[in-house]
């Protein structure tokens, strides 16, 4: 039996608060994701509803809020969903923090995000600050993050629109 990837619902819900969009995902185990769905109930209240064990609606009751994410070992939120949660904290309003607490220097996506628009502020090797500030600009970026390839397909932007893609060269 092959397991879910956890980490793709994850970016799936990011996408779908990122965009203002409605999705359905099936095939979930809630029980990978406990302290990632809890972050999220506290960013978008509401936004997620369970139709039955592993299947999750995900559709935005109303603006992002900011929050505090502390990545950690299983249970904890995952390090690999740190860099698409950053992307949604820049929608959010009000200032979010992210503090990675298993890798130094995750952050070279946030660089990125900058140059997008983004404020972003680097606090240490393992901390980040992020303020509310959509990027309107696509633009080709350079990174050697490979977690940019789940960021790259968000858009930053609001109001139900469709996910456009952002050039990417990794390196």
């Amino acid at each position: 039996t092959v397991c879910t990837d956890y980490l793709e619902a994850g970016v799936f819900v990011l996408a779908a608060l990122v965009t203002d969009g409605l999705l359905k995902i099936e095939r979930v185990r809630r029980e990978d994701l406990l302290s990632f769905f809890k972050t999220i109930d506290e960013m978008a209240p509401g936004a997620l509803k369970w139709l039955d064990q592993s299947t999750v609606q995900v559709c935005r009751r109303g603006p992002l809020r900011a929050c505090n994410v502390k990545t950690n070992i299983f249970p904890g939120f995952p390090t690999d969903l740190a860099a698409p949660m950053g992307v949604a904290m820049t929608q959010a309003e009000g200032v979010s923090r992210l503090f990675e607490r298993m890798f130094d220097r995750r952050f070279s996506y946030c660089y990125e995000l900058e140059r997008m628009g983004a404020k972003i502020e680097i606090l240490n090797a393992h901390a980040q600050a992020v303020e509310p500030q959509p990027a309107q600009r696509l633009q080709m970026f350079r990174s050697r993050d490979p977690r940019v390839h789940l960021d790259a397909d968000f858009r930053i932007g609001r109001k139900r629109k469709p996910l456009a893609r952002i050039a990417h060269q990794i390196f």
